[in-house]
């Protein structure tokens, strides 16, 4: 359930007056904009997508990165993605602890 997706060249978050069908930027399906009062608004895949690695976050996932600023969320770094970007900190809220360093619990053993 990714917040953003490919409306022609740029970016674009689900707004009541935006866009109805967008483009997944993990794996270039088609999106549509959901748009409700009880969950967070967000792009879905069209048809099944179950190998989209952008279609697989829960709600509570969502509503995690949607606290964050506008095009702070679901940044590409390197051959990643940010879940949020903050100058010079990148968010990936995930299982494990991730220490200032970069290295997570599970690497340390």
């Amino acid at each position: 359930m990714p917040l953003y997706a490919n409306v022609g060249d740029h970016r674009e978050l689900v707004r009541e007056d935006g866009p109805n069908r967008g483009i997944c930027a993990y794996c270039g399906e088609t999106m549509i904009a959901r748009r409700g009062a009880l969950r967070t608004w967000h792009w879905a895949h069209e048809a099944a997508t179950p190998d989209c690695e952008g279609g697989k976050e829960s709600e509570w996932h969502l509503a995690w990165k949607a606290l964050a600023l506008d095009d702070t969320q679901e940044i590409q770094v390197g051959n990643r993605r940010a879940d949020v970007l903050a100058p010079g900190r990148v968010c990936r809220r995930a299982p494990e602890v991730v220490y200032d360093r970069g290295e997570s619990a599970r690497a340390r053993g």
